[in-house]
């Protein structure tokens, strides 16, 4: 944090924080979806090869030569649903601590003048 920041009265410095710590939860949700996104997207054009190999002998055994157990993912749960549950929880209790934000900010701002 800055020198600068440092001389904010208390409810900035609150408000200030607050908004650090928002835009790291929202910065990690955002690379979760992404994630996510990209896994869905893999698995989806992994099952497609695998389908399209099965009338293929001579590129599978191809693929099978050159890529140590190319099939690995076959075996991994697909959890996308879950993950993008718990993206979606999180976000959702996020949303609400920003809506109470400005009362708490208004009881912290009380607090200082008594």
């Amino acid at each position: 944090m800055s020198a600068a920041v440092n001389i904010l009265p208390p409810v900035l410095m609150a408000a200030h924080k607050a908004a650090e710590a928002d835009s790291m939860a929202l910065d990690r949700l955002t690379n979760m979806v992404k994630l996510t996104a990209f896994a869905c997207e893999a698995r989806r054009t992994l099952e497609g090869i695998g389908n399209a190999l099965t009338h293929h002998e001579k590129a599978k055994d191809a693929i099978g030569q050159s890529v140590d157990a190319w099939r690995n993912w076959t075996v991994l749960q697909d959890v996308t649903g879950e993950v993008l549950q718990d993206v979606a929880a999180q976000l959702s209790e996020l949303s609400e601590a920003i809506s109470r934000r400005p009362f708490e900010l208004q009881d912290l701002e009380g607090a200082g003048h008594e």
